[in-house]
């Protein structure tokens, strides 16, 4: 089949049927790329024309529209079940035990089966497992190494005489934890995943050693086989091969019912109800919140209102020491330096007051998303009123990226990293030392090694809002920092916190 004509049936799958109109997603076909994949953060589904011809070669025949649907409806799945912050919590689990064992490759291999097992009965005309054996070929056996057999085990359940090690993946398999899903659920799965895993390599040395058994028995001799032996042979093989009909599915067919009467009432609805609340808009889309912007104006009015650079002030706190204001000071606001004009009169210039929020916009904050973005309008409100108020927004994800102008909203669709560059982000949107730092992870934002990268918050100008997982590594870190535990009410707290800093500021 040639790709024009994959490009038109794949014109015709309707990714918004499963997906929402809004889900943002491209799809396009590619002749280059070794394999289909779907990338999470920049939402682009890319079918390979190498896996549609591999196919072909497996049928002996041009390759059907029901490969076609199986191909792009597996990397569908990723966009709806496969939440980046799962990736990285699962890459914890490994790094955490520095056993030398790949995540990346394991995960892989474990959730593609995971999706496909979740979605077995979903979608109209497809069949996972036989769109498998033709992409993937024939599985090849003895499993040389431990990956190799993970392999088999997951995506062929050839498990070399131990039903054990399939039976080892259910826990896992039956996760349906979706991208929104929060920091908890995905540390579970995860974990259950990393078990699982660690299970089927101890399984594989069982394996290795049957096989060293097996061949000392032999005493080096080649056997060879009579006309009966070489019959039984094939029976056996006949055999093997009416069984792999049965190999489909490691649930039974109430199990995968259940299965997936669950993945459509927590996992599509859900997508196709939230999906609708950010895409394509900006800052200045938002609503703000009423009652945090009333409450910031009275902290500024309370506080004297903003200076600016030509505003004149009797007093201020900086300039040359004045003993007489020293001595005036009953109401005790320290303002005991005074700097005077070539008029008499005295001055101050007012700096910039800044805000910065570091931002947690894994995917488990998606459901905060509507409330923060109240808030992120509420500042945005101020600082049109107020010309030296500034605030500033860093979205955490996989990376830490400094947001400006209308994209400073909450857009939760990402995994939690911590990398080294952080002080480098953190010195530069701190240049006096004098702004106030928010900083909000809703769950696990790293493994522990990562968090000495934090040590550039380590002042009383830091306050971290965290999910109780990132406490003790916190605490470590970052001992002059104000450390706040919050497991539920994200949006509420930042809004205090908000207004605390406004005190601080004005």
């Amino acid at each position: 089949m040639n790709i024009k004509r994959v490009q038109e049936i794949v014109a015709t799958l309707p990714l918004s049927y499963y997906f929402g109109e809004k889900a943002n997603y491209s799809l396009r076909v590619d002749e280059n790329e070794e394999t289909s994949f779907c990338n999470l953060y920049s939402h682009k589904i890319v079918i390979s024309m190498k896996n549609i011809e591999n196919a072909e070669k497996s049928m002996k025949t041009e390759a059907t529209e029901s490969v076609i649907r199986g191909l792009v409806y597996h990397e569908l799945s990723h966009a709806i079940l496969t939440n980046p912050y799962l990736i990285n919590a699962y890459e914890c689990y490994c790094n955490i035990t520095g056993n030398g064992r790949n995540p990346s490759y394991e995960f892989n291999v474990i959730e593609d089966e995971r999706i496909e097992t979740v979605f077995s009965k979903f979608y109209l005309g497809v069949d996972f497992w036989k769109n498998r054996l033709l992409v993937l070929g024939p599985c090849t056996t003895p499993a040389e190494t431990k990956e190799q057999y993970l392999f088999n085990v997951a995506r062929y359940h050839e498990t070399e005489g131990h039903p054990e090690a399939l039976e080892a993946l259910k826990p896992f398999l039956s996760c349906t934890c979706n991208r929104y899903s929060n920091s908890d659920k995905c540390y579970d799965t995860a974990r259950k995943g990393y078990d699982a895993v660690s299970k089927i390599y101890e399984i594989f040395e069982k394996v290795q050693q049957e096989r060293e058994k097996q061949e000392q028995s032999k005493d080096g001799k080649e056997s060879k086989q009579d006309e009966s032996e070489q019959e039984q042979s094939k029976e056996k093989e006949e055999e093997k091969e009416e069984k792999e009909e049965d190999k489909s599915s490691i649930f039974t067919e109430q199990e995968q019912d259940k299965l997936t009467k669950e993945a459509k009432k927590v996992v599509i609805q859900e997508v196709n109800k939230d999906y609708r609340h950010f895409y394509g808009e900006t800052l200045d889309q938002k609503k703000a919140d009423n009652t945090l912007t009333a409450s910031l104006l009275k902290i500024i009015a309370r506080n004297g209102g903003f200076g600016v650079s030509d505003e004149l002030s009797t007093e201020g706190y900086t300039g040359d020491f004045d003993p007489e204001l020293k001595m005036q000071d009953f109401s005790g606001n320290k303002k005991w330096w005074s700097d005077s004009d070539d008029y008499g009169n005295t001055s101050k210039t007012a700096s910039e007051k800044i805000l910065n929020i570091w931002l947690d916009n894994s995917s488990s904050f998606y459901s905060n998303d509507k409330a923060v973005n109240q808030i992120l309008a509420s500042l945005a409100e101020i600082e049109k009123k107020m010309k030296s108020f500034k605030f500033r927004l860093v979205r955490i994800t996989n990376t830490w990226d400094e947001m400006k102008g209308n994209q400073r909203i909450s857009k939760s669709n990402g995994g939690n990293w911590i990398p080294d560059s952080v002080k480098d982000i953190y010195a530069r949107l701190n240049m006096t030392g004098e702004e106030k730092n928010i900083v909000l992870f809703d769950g696990q934002a790293g493994y522990p090694e990562q968090f000495r990268s934090l040590k550039c918050f380590d002042n009383r100008n830091t306050t971290f809002i965290i999910e109780e997982s990132n406490t003790e590594y916190i605490k470590k870190n970052c001992r002059n920092s104000i450390i706040i535990e919050e497991n539920f009410d994200y949006a509420g707290t930042l809004f205090k916190n908000i207004e605390k800093a406004f005190d601080q500021l004005f």
